[in-house]
């Protein structure tokens, strides 16, 4: 049985989870605010908008399964708008981010202490397992360490790089101000595992060769629910392409490339909508590309409205786990432009499922760009072929791969 642990439950947490359940190998998830399959917060008269926040914290467990550790994910997030507050400080804050993963993992380590003969295995994400990894191979149990996203020092060093080449860009480089103690924090964290989960290609090859010497690689990609109708992208051929980017308005995720190649491509009656969190002033973002149409950040059914209403989704991200917009995009029939680091490079069947461009060239972008512009005649034939991808690339796949993984590990003990 496997104790699995997440501090606010993303769409992949929930899907590893599910997996094990319907495996038979779910023990128990641990977690900082959440309710269990048979609570309902949402009913709970409560001020408005915190019935709906509370309600996406529920998981599809029981009540004896779900182990909650709720204080100080609660301060975070309603301090969530004062990053200065000393509660809430990068790192040092008692209830940032850093601080509500350490408790969690600490929580979790001295549950194993009286649970640990109920289990073979625990479950765990980047920055929360250090505490809890190193109680557990105390026990002898097997340690799963999914990485999400690229190794921390890889990032770290990557971005650094970014700053220097768009120095007005680096306040929206976030983590590149992590600490060194962070850095070896993940990298202990890896030290400990047994099992390595990785999302894609990109991220197995951003870790150290040294830190996998030894330990079992799993490639569990990431999905989406398969499509269920044949949503339609605007594929008129007789007006100008219009470009989606939906994410953090950061370098990051190549957003100072896209604007850059934007400018290059010159298309002529073309339209480029930016939808996600401003992490810098507005005025920031339309001084570099006047031309963009900044929608801000918005829910997931606007998303996928104005994916319906584009030609292509661009995401020239430098550094991404497998980056779930993407597979979205696929989803309703909207080509790719994107880069190796997003994760996607199976997505990609070139000229049918969409492009793929390399990391800091905008040039190279712009001609891609120009190439959706130019060949707007083939947009049917690529939605029909990106809605069959996106049926190759569904959860159930992934449920069903991570399942039997996790029943053969256990097998092999």
């Amino acid at each position: 049985m496997i104790a699995i642990s997440h501090p606010t439950g993303n769409q992949n947490l929930r899907h590893a989870m599910r997996a094990m359940q319907e495996a038979s190998l779910l023990h128990s998830f641990h977690t900082t605010l959440g309710f269990s399959v048979d609570t309902h917060p949402e009913h709970w008269p409560l001020p408005a908008r915190f019935p709906q926040l509370l309600s996406k914290r529920k998981y599809a467990v029981s009540k004896k399964q779900l182990h909650t550790s709720p204080c100080r994910e609660i301060i975070r997030s309603l301090l969530i708008k004062h990053p200065d507050n000393p509660l809430v400080r990068h790192e040092t804050g008692p209830c940032s981010v850093d601080g509500v993963y350490h408790a969690l993992d600490r929580k979790l380590a001295r549950y194993l202490k009286l649970h640990a003969s109920e289990l073979s295995a625990v479950y765990g994400y980047e920055d929360g397992c250090l505490a809890h990894f190193r109680q557990a191979k105390a026990a002898g149990l097997t340690t799963l360490y999914e990485l999400p996203i690229a190794y921390g020092p890889y990032a770290q060093a990557v971005l650094q790089k970014e700053a220097e080449r768009w120095p007005d860009w680096e306040p929206t480089l976030i983590s590149t101000r992590d600490s060194a103690a962070k850095m070896q924090r993940k990298q202990q964290e890896l030290e400990l595992a047994d099992v390595i989960i990785t999302p894609s290609a990109f991220v197995e090859q951003s870790i150290p060769e040294e830190l996998l010497h030894g330990r079992q690689v799993l490639r569990m990609p990431y999905g989406i629910e398969e499509p269920r109708a044949e949503h339609a992208p605007d594929t008129d051929s007789r007006r100008p392409i219009r470009v989606l980017y939906v994410g953090a308005l950061s370098q990051r995720k190549g957003l100072a490339d896209l604007f850059e190649a934007w400018k290059l491509a010159d298309l002529h009656g073309a339209e480029l909508h930016i939808i996600g969190s401003l992490l810098m002033p507005e005025s920031f973002y339309r001084e570099r590309c006047p031309g963009a149409i900044l929608h801000g950040p918005q829910g997931r059914n606007r998303v996928l409205e104005m994916m319906d209403q584009c030609n292509a989704l661009a995401l020239p991200s430098l550094i991404e786990g497998r980056a779930l917009v993407q597979l979205e995009a696929l989803g309703r029939g909207l080509p790719l432009i994107i880069t190796p680091n997003t994760g996607g490079d199976d997505l990609i069947e070139e000229r049918q499922t969409g492009l793929t461009t390399p990391i800091r060239d905008p040039q190279a972008l712009a001609d891609k760009l120009k190439w959706f512009h130019e060949n707007r005649d083939l947009l049917p034939a690529m939605k029909r072929a990106c809605l069959e991808k996106a049926r190759q690339t569904s959860w159930l796949n992934y449920r069903k791969q991570l399942a039997d993984a996790l029943k053969q590990l256990g097998n092999s003990k």
